[in-house]
């Protein structure tokens, strides 16, 4: 058993430590600025009809970008170099992508309404909603458990699938709380999922059984603890989430448990209209930028 004045040393230790953790946390998140960026036309498409609304890096550091506007999907070197394009016959208006660990493209298409399937090369694999139950079906994100979340915004929810397109359950806000259009989703490391709601100007949390863990926003403004149509959200490895917030021509940072911390890009960085948001396997910013038409990289984390 301690005695008194080793267990105030013990604290004042433990308190030390944590201070040190902290301070470490604090200055990975630099100053953030424009590194690079690259526009996703293709040598038959002009810039500005071009509409990047969804990225994901995949391992071996490849970008790909869903093309609202051209009905296709690109992946990217990291370079910026075009190395494949596809989906033009099967996708109507694709919104946003994830890679699973075997390498398949799924791909989430509200012009159909349903979510499709492509192999690394491209080539179709199948569409799932066997449940005949998507809407309209925008972002998308994976579990821990390798789960296929869906935010499906003419259903208000979010759709949890299996790996094979099975709908397992569907997440809609206990207590009776709404989601109103809920754009893109993220996984935290608890696995609650993160929804940006464009139309309720709000960020909301929530566990896999629906339950509310933090709300941000909810009217829409420029100032602090306020969103104008967000789209993108993402997390990262610290579990700060980042924030499109699309009409503010911004990207805010809000710590874990939804509390506003900064303005990390804003217009000042080269920013026009943030869409998609993504941190790289080096925790580099990733933005897609639906006015310019361009995939946006900007130091984030050292």
């Amino acid at each position: 058993m301690r005695s008194n004045g080793e267990t105030a040393t013990h604290a004042n230790h433990n308190d030390l430590e944590m201070a040190n953790k902290v301070a470490t946390r604090r200055c990975l998140i630099n100053t953030v600025s424009l590194m690079s960026g690259f526009s996703i036309h293709t040598f038959n498409q002009h810039k500005s009809k071009c509409r990047p609304t969804g990225i994901f890096v995949t391992k071996k550091h490849d970008y790909v970008v869903t093309d609202y506007t051209n009905k296709c999907v690109k992946v990217f070197s990291k370079l910026g170099q075009l190395k494949l394009e596809f989906g033009k016959k099967h996708l109507k208006r694709p919104w946003n992508a994830i890679v699973l660990p075997n390498g398949n493209i799924v791909v989430s298409d509200p012009g159909t309404p349903d979510v499709k399937v492509f192999d690394r090369q491209g080539e179709f694999v199948k569409s799932f909603d066997y449940a005949n139950t998507l809407q309209e079906p925008y972002g998308l994100a994976m579990s821990r458990q390798g789960e296929i979340l869906v935010a499906d915004k003419g259903a208000n929810c979010i759709y949890v699938h299996s790996t094979d397109g099975f709908l397992l359950h569907c997440v809609r806000p206990t207590g009776g709380a709404t989601l109103h259009w809920p754009q893109y989703i993220a996984v935290d490391a608890n696995d609650n999922i993160v929804v940006s709601d464009y139309i309720s100007h709000s960020v909301v949390c929530l566990t896999r059984q629906g339950n509310r863990v933090f709300s941000y926003g909810g009217r829409a403004g420029v100032g602090e603890g306020q969103l104008m149509c967000p789209q993108g959200v993402c997390v990262d490895s610290y579990g700060n989430i980042l924030v499109a917030d699309s009409a503010n021509e911004r990207i805010q940072l809000l710590s874990a448990d939804g509390q506003f911390q900064k303005v990390l890009v804003s217009s000042q960085q080269g920013l026009e209209s943030p869409e998609a948001v993504c941190l790289d396997n080096d925790e580099y910013l990733l933005v897609t930028d639906g006015r310019s038409g361009e995939v946006k990289t900007y130091n984030y984390l050292s």
